[in-house]
């Protein structure tokens, strides 16, 4: 078993200029846990800084790495950021497996490498406004080799965050990991493609993630006559645990070159502004494909608890060509009763709710015909006093760093468990499989604040539902 990584003695730095903005004069370490309120879905990171950081003055290309989800959510705290060491790139880095320098085409390089906690899964606005607090705290960043990769539920969050032009042109190259792309998008695909954004795009054929997602993705891409077509890498056997073990290692080179060495290859031609303010300057222009269908956001899923039975459907479109848009609001699946107030206007109430779980469609469409679609899901979960609806209990209840759940129904198959806010906002899932009518499921729950929450479990068409509390 490889050695875990020793930690550095810590010295003092001399020169300030050395150190990003906003950090202390003592170093421990190269690899770091830094808590700072970046924005509401992120209160800390893990910082990387080359060996030879306080020593040159130099800039360096970004790694940013987005974590799966399964209990790497957090409040951004040290002990709570403690559990992103076991995933991608902080558990390279951790087990001393990440080397010193890269040599690319020629030129030799090190990392700054950071690696965001988030509360829940980020949205695109929020990577982006996590990425410009990066590159402005750390004033040594080449801001033309920023890489963004991430694994599972990161790795949706990864590839949302090109959804605009701007986004998609600031990054130097995009690599999502079995990625959970789930309500599944491929909206931000047209922008990927005109931003030239470089993929690599890996996912196990074993992974009980679909692969699809991914290739369905891929395929959306390269359906734009893309610039830099994206690469698609498919290891065999690899279940989804498995595969940021493997993949994240620098010894995995299924193109010659490893995530690391494959980013390295590309770099824009000229700094790229902040995307989440008013630009300094244009950023650099990209024609969208003639004939381009607009982009369809149907936003955040959602749930609620009965006896509310209204929640607000908030979209959005744009066309790259400036076209007029028109949306149109349509359920898809779920009971049959509800009522969309507004369903020619973007954004829209919708109520008359009953227990279940819906899937509404916006579809937008310019004057020219041209439509794309998205989804966005809305729970009703049962009033509390409906014990009927449920097969599963939990304990310890209050919890602390774990909920073990325990029942019995007659489902199989893939299972997922996600802890829901009283707002209801998803804050972590669990995946796991159910191959007998009984369970008994460690869900690993640390990092969340005191407070009442609802535990969603959904086995094939069966969803339970549980009130747990954290004091």
């Amino acid at each position: 078993m490889r050695s875990i990584f020793t930690l550095f003695l810590c010295r003092a730095l001399s020169i300030l200029l050395f150190l990003p903005l906003g950090v202390s004069t003592l170093s421990a370490q190269t690899h770091t846990p830094r808590t700072v309120a970046v924005n509401a879905a992120c209160g800390g990171y893990y910082e990387y800084l080359p060996a030879d950081y306080t020593t040159t003055t130099g800039k360096y290309p970004l790694l940013i790495y987005i974590s799966g989800g399964n209990g790497a959510f957090g409040n951004g705290s040290a002990s709570s950021m403690a559990i992103l060491l076991n995933q991608g790139v902080p558990r390279v880095i951790k087990q001393n497996l990440l080397p010193k320098t890269f040599t690319v085409n020629g030129e030799t390089t090190s990392y700054i490498i950071i690696s965001p906690q988030f509360r829940y899964k980020p949205s695109p606005v929020e990577v982006n406004t996590f990425i410009d607090y990066i590159v402005n705290a750390y004033p040594r960043i080449d801001q033309a080799r920023i890489c963004l990769t991430a694994f599972s539920i990161g790795g949706d969050a990864a590839w949302k965050t090109p959804h605009d032009l701007a986004s998609a042109s600031r990054l130097a190259a995009l690599v999502p990991v079995a990625g959970y792309n789930n309500p599944y998008s491929d909206a931000n695909a047209q922008f990927i493609a005109a931003g030239k954004l470089p993929v690599w795009a890996i996912h196990s054929n074993a992974d009980a993630a679909p692969v699809s997602w991914t290739i369905s993705m891929v395929n959306k891409i390269n359906s734009f006559n893309p610039a830099v077509p994206p690469v698609l890498s498919r290891p065999d056997g690899l279940t989804h645990e498995q595969t940021h073990v493997v993949v994240y290692e620098p010894s995995y080179k299924p193109n010659g070159l490893n995530i690391y060495e494959w980013c390295l290859q590309f770099k824009r031609s000229a700094t790229t502004p902040p995307v989440t303010g008013p630009p300094a300057t244009e950023p650099p222009a990209v024609e969208p494909p003639a004939g381009s269908p607009p982009i369809a956001n149907a936003g955040v899923d959602t749930a609620i608890t009965l006896p509310g039975n209204t929640v607000t459907l908030t979209g959005s479109g744009l066309d790259p060509q400036g076209e007029t848009l028109s949306f149109r609001w349509s359920k898809i699946t779920g009971p049959s009763a509800y009522t969309i107030v507004s369903p020619a206007q973007a954004t829209t109430i919708v109520n008359g709710l009953v227990t279940g779980e819906y899937r509404f469609q916006l579809e937008v469409t310019t004057t020219a015909g041209l439509s794309t679609r998205d989804t966005a899901e809305v729970t009703v979960l049962p009033a509390i006093s409906d014990t009927s609806y449920r097969s599963f209990t939990s304990a310890p209840n209050p919890f602390s760093n774990y909920i073990r759940i325990e029942g019995s129904n007659k489902q199989r198959g893939k299972t997922t468990v996600s802890v829901i806010d009283q707002s209801g906002k998803v804050l972590k899932e669990t995946v796991f499989m159910k191959e007998t009518d009984a369970i008994s499921q460690e869900i690993p729950v640390a990092g969340l604040q005191s407070g009442v929450y609802f535990l969603r479990i959904v086995t094939g068409d069966r969803k339970d539902v549980l009130r747990v509390m954290k004091l």
